[in-house]
């Protein structure tokens, strides 16, 4: 019976111990990425998004286009300065 119980304990302190329930935390340069993904685009929010092409630059084969973009969630005064 004492070495069941043993058994017992030592098996549930293996497993508390090699379970890692801490989250981590994002890093602080995806603050400002993780705003944008979080709010998405609805019309309960009235929040939008909206693009305006401008041009496209073709050099060769490649061709790169040049657009204007607009989140109506943009910067507000308390919010933290991300490079």
């Amino acid at each position: 019976m004492k070495i069941r119980f043993l058994v017992l304990v030592i098996l549930t302190f293996l497993v508390l111990c090699s379970s890692n329930g801490l989250p981590t935390k994002p890093g602080t340069g995806s603050i400002g990425f993780n705003k944008r993904i979080e709010s998405p685009v609805s019309a309960f929010t009235g929040t939008f998004s909206y693009s305006v092409p401008i041009a496209t630059v073709t050099s060769g084969s490649i061709s790169l286009p040049v657009s204007i973009d607009y989140h109506s969630a943009g910067n507000k005064v308390g919010d933290k300065y991300t490079p």
